[in-house]
């Protein structure tokens, strides 16, 4: 069994891209997000950092640490497959979890990371319209904490690449795959074929023209839904669209377009994110 991990910025693809591999029917459908698991893993990371000061007097080592960990993490595993069942692997999301993906390859045997990036200016669009209608309802979160401040939130999307930048992803080598959101909307049949290389699936049954196959979720549901509402868009769902690249050029102003670039200048030039000044203009 081969577990694939997804993690990356929120609203950077991870819910699409999670789609497109549970439309194999060797793997579990798309299920909630594994949240629980990031939060052990958060624990992990800390437990690591301050063994000496908290740990060390109730396991004998790190490597005893990391085995605790480890049985507890790969037990989950082993209930959700089960929970599954006929499932030959395992496709698990959360954006989060992209902080962690060093400390997963510790734990688990046989598991591959997808990470997705997209252009951080129409990312810090869809992270304010996420806010916007989540202080409609009523609703108090890290993104409405930020107050539309599209500096704060240029950071917070640089946050979740900080460990890709520093090269802590390179002890992943060939068991990561790198998802540009533009290339998957654009080109879902060419990026498909390489994530069929990368996983060995046949996703045979994928169709980028027709609504997501092997959900759980209730689409319909969701977006009547107090939390879940305001992450759900008209696309949700749906077939691949393209219709969301550059929508910052109608939703940002110019300060806050070079906001944007300067905060995350580092993320723009590894993924050929070109700055405003130097774009065409559409047609």
């Amino acid at each position: 069994m081969t577990i694939f991990f997804i993690g990356g910025c929120m609203r950077s693809g991870t819910t699409l891209l999670n789609s497109i591999l549970c439309s194999d029917t060797s793997t579990n459908p798309a299920i909630a997000e594994i949240q629980y698991v990031t939060h052990l893993m958060h624990h992990y990371h800390w437990g690591q950092r301050h063994f000496n000061l908290y740990l060390k007097d109730t396991f004998e080592d790190l490597e005893s640490f990391k085995a605790f960990t480890a049985g507890w993490l790969n037990d989950y595993l082993r209930r959700t497959e089960e929970r599954w069942q006929p499932c030959d692997h395992l496709v698990l999301k959360n954006p989060e979890l992209v902080h962690y993906f060093p400390n997963l390859l510790e734990l688990v045997d046989g598991a591959k990371f997808f990470l997705t990036v997209r252009d951080p200016r129409d990312t810090v669009v869809s992270m304010r319209s996420v806010a916007r209608k989540q202080r409609e309802q009523g609703i108090s979160s890290t993104l409405t904490k930020m107050n539309d401040d599209a500096r704060l939130l240029a950071r917070h999307y640089q946050s979740y690449y900080l460990r890709l930048l520093r090269g802590d992803m390179d002890v992943l080598q060939s068991n990561l795959f790198l998802v540009r959101y533009e290339d998957l909307v654009t080109q879902p049949e060419a990026v498909v074929a390489k994530m069929r290389d990368f996983t060995g699936l046949a996703l045979a049954d994928y169709n980028p023209e027709s609504e997501w196959q092997r959900n759980v979720e209730d689409f319909d549901q969701s977006r009547t839904d107090r939390d879940r509402a305001p992450w759900t868009t008209d696309l949700h769902g749906k077939g691949v669209s393209s219709s969301r690249i550059g929508q910052f050029r109608d939703s940002l102003g110019a300060e806050e377009i070079a906001v944007v670039e300067e905060e995350c200048q580092a993320i723009m030039r590894a993924f050929a994110y070109k700055p405003f000044a130097e774009q065409t203009p559409p047609a």
